[in-house]
């Protein structure tokens, strides 16, 4: 029976790229391994800004204690920039907690305001 072995499982920070085989790899590649019988090697690239985007809209939505309608998300090489206003102060650290949280997040720049003073 053939090797029946498969690659781990991506970490959700990273995507499979499976483009590139046997061969010279640059130094900044990660090399994971062969699996299975076609000698495949696997690298891991980074998340893209319009995934992390997406991620991070959806966990600000999906919050039941947060109304993110107000929210402005830009993704800039992983670091997210949230820009606009909140009802209250402690939505503003919610909202910074959840997008710390999302897979490919390098950096936080939380510019919003707070509609309550207190």
């Amino acid at each position: 029976m053939g090797d029946t072995r498969r690659p781990p499982s991506p970490d959700p920070e990273t995507r499979w790229d499976d483009s590139h085989h046997h061969g010279s790899h640059p130094k900044s590649e990660q090399e994971l391994g062969e699996y299975g019988s076609y000698g495949r090697t696997y690298r891991l690239t980074p998340r893209s800004d319009e995934d992390v985007w997406d991620d991070v809209g959806r966990a600000l939505a999906e919050c039941e204690d947060l109304d993110a309608t107000e929210i402005d998300v830009m993704v800039e090489h992983g670091t997210v920039y949230l820009d606009g206003s909140v009802a209250r102060p402690y939505e503003r650290r919610l909202a910074q907690n959840l997008v710390v949280d999302v897979p490919g997040v390098k950096a936080v720049e939380n510019r919003l305001k707070s509609r309550d003073p207190i």
